[in-house]
């Protein structure tokens, strides 16, 4: 899966599409595949960031139900 997953974003694919065609080529499920995706070898460079903004989100909807 890996190297489908490197060329995928050697040809443009963000990860979104990159997740769809795993679940459509392996038949894993959507959660199975973005945890492949977000764990490559591929895209350990955003893995970072891409943990930061999903805490963002988190803590911004926290913030909205609890009124602050």
């Amino acid at each position: 899966m890996e190297a489908v997953i490197g060329y995928l974003r050697a040809s443009g694919c963000s990860k979104i599409p990159s997740i769809a065609v795993l679940t459509a080529t392996y038949g894993i499920g959507l959660a199975g595949a973005k945890k492949v995706v977000h764990f490559s070898r591929t895209w350990a460079d955003t893995r970072t960031a891409d943990e930061n903004f999903h805490e963002s989100i988190a803590d911004a909807l926290t913030k909205l139900q609890s009124g602050k």
